[in-house]
This record gives structure tokens, sequence and C-alpha cells, in this order.
């Protein structure tokens, strides 16, 4: 899978899915697109927030306060 992060600073590179946990959340993009519309797709669907609410991300930020 080709990924890129913009709202995390990785980098577009391609890594193997049985390295990736994958989430219900997507964003419709053509393909050939820039980071910079790639990231602005992001905001737009406030992945970040909808990520936050989920029980993984809760518990992965329990982890880090431990």
């Amino acid at each position: 899978a080709l990924i890129d992060g913009p709202s995390s600073g990785v980098r577009r590179c391609v890594c193997n899915f049985k390295d990736m946990q994958l989430t219900k959340f997507k964003i419709n993009i053509r393909v050939g697109q820039r980071t910079k519309n790639i990231g602005k797709a992001y905001d737009d669907a406030e992945i970040n927030k909808k990520w936050g609410e989920t029980e993984l991300a809760k518990r992965l930020a329990r982890k880090k306060l431990v």
C-alpha cells in the first residue's frame, strides 16, 4: 500500500498490509494526488477527531500516560 501521513509527519512510502492495522476511516482521493491535497482531504474529513474517539486511540493514549 502507498501510505501518506499528512498530519503525523509520515512521508509517502510503500508499506506492507501485514505491517498495518487498518481502520474504518476512508478518504476518497484520485490517483496521483499530491501530499498537500491529501492533507486537505484528511483535514476536511476530520480523521484526527474521529480517530481520537475510537477505543483503540483511547487505549493507546492511556498506555502512553503510564
